[in-house]
């Protein structure tokens, strides 16, 4: 009966773990179904298509290489490597216009990427006394250009003043691009090419001649968009170059978009898929509200919640996106079929598809995080979280003495090697520099021709402290606490795995027609738990108690063992009373006949 007790005191205890591997198997799966929907949706932003095309542009207009003389010399460069104005102005006249194919009032690149519209070159200026001069240099510098700001944009018309290129168009997009050397507005001085190659030559001699590019430049774009046929892409390209101090910086920015096109089927189960990702979306909102109004201020002291919120936002951000491309792009296609000849102008549209991408990538990367959360009951999950909870405060002090460390050899190598070595022309670039030495990418030969006595000290010195005192502290922090972890956690939390395979073992014993007398289930049994077992003169068999519909007839039973149980004591004792009764009687008489 002890047994019979215990059986019933853990049974409630045992049904809410099986409630709780129910509810928690079930949001498992609901997530699963929504994580493939946005990874699905997601990875249709890249793939071998984007970067095929992006090769096309870059293979062609910057990898290309051309002679920097005319007279057809060894010394070659191509646009990643333009030195001097006079470099850009050959790259124009030799790679840039002769890398289109006209035909019948079209443009093409590569034979099968259609231009929607000419492309077309802008630059942006700076006025005159933008920095100050010494009076000792002032006979000899009378103009000064410094930086580009947008407070030092110079309006003024300039040059022959008789085109677009030579009269300043504000910024009427508010787009801007973001340089090392700051952020320039993307339409100042345009000159918009045409869609005939003779013509196209002479506006570029006619820049050439007018000196259009001069000190006051301070960036050049060439910018266009093309789409291609074969795999139904849009591909706006932006060739940059940044003149901040005579020299020539010159980068690239590609963005290409697949469009949707529904007589594919493809491109169907996308669109269903998004579809799809809204009511999933609302119904994940919901529940994220509903446990913020449950657990109120505590909601955001858990990191999973604010993962959580994280995800949202970028999902309707997603899809806020999604609507104005669709919008965007249909109206831009549209002006284009009306007006073939005049530049589309995709170049607010990339910006935002750049950041967009970068916004879903984010978001799938937080969904993926979040995954982990439903693996927290997994042993080796379990000591991977706990071990990180533990030696938080130990990291903390660790990374505040190694920060203090790394950011001293950064600010010393700035400072020492700044003016000769790239790797360390700027503070940001040093601290990225030092991380790549940890991890073995380094050019100890530079750092040492650099500086012949400070360098190998302070490279030695950097391996030495950082590299063997440091990350080895690091290394054991981490050790320690996950080797007093591991002995801590021996099994899993939750028994999700032996939950499934009793159920599935269950449920195919059921499909193979065993006996139901024999058929066990230990649902409600925890690991460890003795098997619940009565014994009775009524019951020949011990019997283990298999599942919900068997637990009322076995409290039953239990109940009516009890009940004989109290029948019996009460016989007992009604027994031992009457043999008291007797005994008490009989002593009376015996007392009675002595008296007598």
């Amino acid at each position: 009966m002890k047994k019979s007790s215990k059986a019933l005191s853990e049974l409630p205890q045992q049904q809410y773990n099986d409630k709780h591997l129910r509810k928690l198997l079930l949001e498992l799966i609901f997530y699963l179904i929504f994580l493939t929907i946005i990874t699905t949706l997601s990875l249709n932003l890249a793939g071998s298509s984007y970067y095929y095309l992006t090769k096309v542009v870059i293979d062609t207009f910057e990898e290309e290489k051309f002679s920097v003389d005319d007279d057809g010399s060894h010394v070659v460069t191509n646009f990643k490597e333009l030195a001097t104005v006079e470099e850009l102005w050959k790259w124009f006249d030799v790679v840039f216009l002769p890398s289109f194919t006209y035909e019948s009032g079209h443009i093409y690149v590569a034979d099968e990427n259609k231009l929607l519209g000419p492309p077309r070159i802008v630059q942006v200026r700076v006025t005159n006394e933008t920095c100050h001069v010494p009076d000792l240099f002032k006979n000899h510098f009378r103009e000064c250009f410094g930086y580009f700001d947008d407070g030092n944009t110079d309006h003024k018309s300039f040059g022959y003043k008789n085109s677009s290129a030579w009269n300043y168009h504000g910024n009427k997009n508010n787009a801007y691009i973001d340089g090392e050397f700051g952020f320039y507005p993307t339409s100042s001085f345009v000159q918009v090419l045409t869609l005939d190659h003779d013509t196209n030559k002479e506006i570029i001699d006619e820049l050439y001649r007018g000196n259009w590019i001069d000190r006051a430049t301070r960036a050049v774009f060439i910018e266009f968009s093309m789409y291609n046929a074969n795999l139904d892409m849009l591909c706006f390209v932006q060739l940059v170059t940044k003149i901040p101090t005579g020299m020539l910086v010159t980068t690239s920015n590609v963005q290409s978009l697949h469009l949707l096109n529904l007589s594919d089927n493809y491109d169907i189960f996308l669109l269903c898929l998004e579809i799809i990702l809204i009511p999933f979306t609302i119904c994940y909102t919901v529940e994220e509200f509903c446990e913020m109004y449950r657990h109120r201020l505590a909601y955001c002291k858990k990191l999973w919640n604010l993962i959580d919120l994280t995800i949202a936002a970028t999902l309707y951000v997603g899809m806020a996106f999604v609507v104005y491309r669709e919008t965007f792009i249909g109206e831009k296609l549209e002006r284009h079929v009306n007006a073939p000849r005049e530049f589309v102008n995709f170049e607010t549209f990339a910006q935002r598809q750049k950041q967009f991408k970068n916004l879903v990538g984010v978001c799938l990367f937080l969904a993926w995080i979040k995954s982990l959360k439903y693996l927290s009951f997994n042993k080796t999950m379990m000591q991977f979280s706990t071990t990180l909870a533990r030696c938080s405060r130990d990291l903390f002090g660790f990374g505040l003495m190694f920060g203090i460390v790394f950011v001293a050899y950064a600010q010393l190598g700035y400072i020492a090697f700044g003016n000769e070595l790239e790797d360390f022309h700027t503070f940001l670039a040093a601290i990225f520099t030092l991380f790549r030495t940890i991890l073995g990418e380094f050019d100890y030969l530079e750092i040492e021709q650099a500086n012949h006595i400070l360098g190998p000290i302070y490279f030695m010195s950097y391996i030495f402290f950082v590299f063997f005192v440091l990350l080895n502290m690091f290394l054991a922090i981490i050790n320690d606490t996950y080797s007093d972890i591991k002995n801590e956690i021996q099994q899993d939390s939750i028994p999700v795995g032996k939950f499934l395979a009793r159920k599935l073992t269950h449920y195919w014993n059921k499909v193979i027609g065993k006996s139901g007398d024999r058929d066990v289930d230990e649902s409600f049994v925890e690991p460890k738990m003795e098997t619940l077992t009565i014994e009775s003169s009524t019951v020949q068999n011990d019997e283990i108690i298999s599942n919900d519909s068997r637990l009322a007839d076995f409290e039953e039973r239990v109940t009516l063992l009890e009940t004989e149980f109290h029948k019996i004591v009460a016989r007992i004792d009604s027994f031992i009373e009457n043999v008291t009764r007797t005994l008490h009687e009989v002593d009376e008489e015996t007392e009675e006949v002595n008296d007598v």
